[in-house]
């Protein structure tokens, strides 16, 4: 579980997973970093509600 310099780490995740290296281009569209980092902020945000709700 990350729990430090998450906004930077995803930062980081988004920019490699549209490299050259990556298969991100093979993707329809013209996926950017920034629609990635976007994703990764929604998804964390759900997770972390939810997780809040399961533990009460």
């Amino acid at each position: 579980m990350v729990t430090t310099n998450i906004e930077k780490k995803m930062h980081l995740v988004a920019t490699e997973s549209c490299s050259e290296n990556d298969t991100m281009k093979n993707m329809p569209g013209n996926v950017q970093p920034q629609d990635v980092y976007a994703a990764l902020i929604a998804t964390n945000q759900y997770g972390e509600n939810y997780l809040s709700r399961k533990n009460k």
